[in-house]
């Protein structure tokens, strides 16, 4: 007896969460799956939208069901567990045989005492014996159901905006750069200004004497 789960991420186009998540909800419905729960909310700084959901689906439906997700945008990650309980399985067998027997027991016992007071007893026995061998056979149904079903845990995921790392400049940091700017043009012009005067009066110089020749 061989159980089976597997985790899946798929990737959707930003603003189709809402007819990919219906999507979703169409496969659980029409395979006869069980939606056990899902969470579905916006994160991160663009709103983008990601839902949680644990499914489950009937064993032979389970490739099927997995093939139909798949579809529904870009697998990111995919994984798939299984687990042989065959062991647990024949051990709660073993331990319902063991109790059945016991109540036989206590049943032929009932039915050969006498005494008022050992039939109460043993009617109290008796009633414990059947919740236990209850209680088994509640764990062996449970074992069946973990083979017949197999659980999905789906997330899907929107895509992030391409724009969500850019972020308009507020009106102080274009004032800051505008001054630096500035100041550096101002650096720049007080040390070239007294050079380009010094240049214009030698070449004056030089033209005033050229003429006096």
């Amino acid at each position: 007896k061989i159980t089976k789960s597997s985790s899946l991420e798929v990737e959707i186009e930003r603003g189709d969460f809402k007819e990919k998540e219906g999507r979703v909800k169409e496969v659980v419905t029409s395979t006869g799956s069980i939606l056990i729960s899902e969470n579905a909310q916006k994160y991160g700084e663009d709103g983008s939208f990601i839902g949680y959901y644990t499914i489950k689906v009937e064993a032979d439906k389970y490739n099927a069901i997995i093939t139909q997700f798949r579809e529904l945008g870009e697998v990111i990650s995919f994984s798939e567990n299984a687990e042989d309980i065959t062991g647990n399985f024949v051990r709660l067998e073993d331990e319902l045989s063991s109790e059945i027997a016991r109540l036989q027991r206590y049943q032929q016992l009932f039915t050969e005492v006498k005494a008022v007071k050992e039939k109460i007893q043993l009617s109290d026995r008796i009633f414990e014996q059947e919740r236990t061998i209850k209680s088994l056979e509640d764990a062996l149904r449970n074992v069946d159901r973990q083979v017949e079903y197999t659980t999905i845990s789906l997330t899907l995921r929107e895509e992030e905006s391409k724009y969500k790392n850019i972020v308009l400049a507020g009106l102080s940091d274009l004032v800051r750069k505008f001054v630096d700017s500035l100041n550096s043009v101002l650096y720049l012009l007080v040390a070239v200004i007294p050079y380009t005067i010094l240049g214009l009066i030698g070449w004056l110089v030089a033209r005033f004497i050229k003429r006096k020749r």
